[in-house]
């Protein structure tokens, strides 16, 4: 199985480079990811949208709106996050806004680091 899918949904006025897309208010971008612990081990999965909500002729010139699940073996967590395209990834903060299971209830936030071998690591900080 794949770590990653994606897919990107350009919405009129389209952009003529499918390579480098404009992005344009209302495009839109699915993407699922594998989750895996500290050891390595597969933990769950990420399933993502993010919108942009200002457009920008390159990624780091606009801004996404993002709501996500993170599917665990035990339950669910619903994330919401705003960010632009020029921010590090280590910037961009999520809030937990809910959860399903042994995450009923769920609310904190999770930050986010990248790692020397091309992933990311998400940390999660729930309330008590």
């Amino acid at each position: 199985e794949e770590d990653q899918s994606q897919a990107f949904g350009d919405v009129a006025p389209r952009s003529p480079d499918t390579r480098n897309p404009r992005f344009s208010g209302g495009d839109m971008h699915l993407f699922t990811s594998r989750l895996f612990d500290e050891t390595n081990k597969p933990a769950g999965k990420l399933l993502a949208q993010c919108i942009t909500v200002r457009a920008g002729r390159t990624f780091v010139q606009a801004s996404f709106q993002c709501s996500a699940t993170i599917v665990l073996r035990d339950g669910t967590i619903a994330v919401n996050t705003a960010f632009t395209g020029n921010q590090r990834d280590e910037d961009v903060l999520s809030a937990v806004t809910g959860g399903t299971g042994a995450y009923e209830g769920a609310r904190g936030s999770i930050s986010q680091r990248n790692l020397p071998n091309g992933r990311m690591e998400n940390t999660i900080h729930l309330l008590p």
